[in-house]
C-alpha cells in the first residue's frame, strides 16, 4: 500500500505500492524483486532470494541518464514464524557516490 512520510527528510513524500507483498503465506527464502531492464519503469516479483547478486529476470543495461541515482531493488521481510535474514537492497547509478546513501 502507499502511506506518507510525516518527518524526517522524506516529510510528506508518498510511496509507491509495488503490486506485490510478503505476507504469513509467502515461502521461506523468497524475497520482492525488481526485474526486467533496470532502464524501464519497475517490474516486482516474489521470487528466491539473490542478495548482492542480479535479481530473477533482470538485466542490466546502458540507460545513459535516465537511472536514477538510488532506488530499491530487493526485499526481504519476513520469514513465516522467524524473524532473520531481513534486508533492502539499493541499486543505483554507477556514476554517483553510493557510500553516502542511507536508509
Amino acid at each position: 500500500g502507499e502511506m506518507t512520510a510525516a518527518d524526517a527528510p522524506a516529510a510528506g513524500m508518498t510511496s509507491v505500492d509495488i503490486g506485490i507483498e510478503q505476507s504469513e503465506h509467502t515461502r521461506r527464502g523468497k524475497s520482492l524483486q525488481r526485474t526486467g531492464s533496470i532502464c524501464a519503469p519497475a517490474l516486482w516479483i516474489a521470487a528466491s532470494r539473490t542478495e548482492g547478486a542480479i535479481n530473477h529476470g533482470q538485466y542490466i543495461e546502458d540507460c545513459g541518464l535516465s537511472i536514477p541515482d538510488l532506488f530499491f531493488n530487493e526485499f526481504h521481510y519476513d520469514d513465516r514464524n522467524r524473524d532473520n535474514g531481513e534486508f533492502i537492497e539499493g541499486a543505483g547509478n554507477i556514476n554517483m557516490d553510493q557510500s553516502v546513501r542511507a536508509v
